[in-house]
């Protein structure tokens, strides 16, 4: 039987995901039964959300500077993420109720590693036979 543990590397999370993802897990860490003094664990990955949020409420279009300094700070948040689920792993281990009830996502056959990218559907046999390019046909 496999222990149960959670995935530490989030580097493949979309952008849009990652301010989401890191809310739902301070709140729900925090408020878990399982998981002892959740406040102090997630102390920093909150002090980085805040930051990372603060950020891209400050500017519409961020000049090139800016959106370096809002990458830096969204690797912050993704390390904390990977600190936070390495010390659960390390903490409870094989306590799957008290992993779950983090927010952070189980990996699958014990492995720690990134998310794993799906791979695209294959080819439908009738691609082929249509194509789905526009039409080249010039209309006077």
């Amino acid at each position: 039987m496999r222990k149960p543990k959670l995935i530490e590397d989030y580097n493949r999370l979309s952008y849009d995901a990652v301010s989401p993802l890191a809310h739902s897990v301070v709140r729900q860490t925090e408020a878990s039964l399982f998981v002892a003094d959740g406040r102090s664990l997630t102390k920093a990955l909150a002090t980085a959300v805040a930051a990372l949020d603060a950020d891209v409420a400050a500017t519409d279009y961020p000049t090139p500077a800016q959106t370096a300094h809002r990458d830096e700070l969204r690797t912050t948040v993704l390390r904390e993420l990977g600190r936070l689920a390495k010390r659960l792993n390390l903490d409870y281990p094989a306590n799957e109720p008290a992993l779950l009830s983090s927010g952070l996502t189980l990996a699958e056959n014990g492995s720690t590693g990134g998310l794993t990218q799906k791979q695209p559907a294959p080819r439908p046999s009738w691609a082929s036979t249509y194509s789905t390019a526009p039409s080249r046909a010039v209309y006077w």
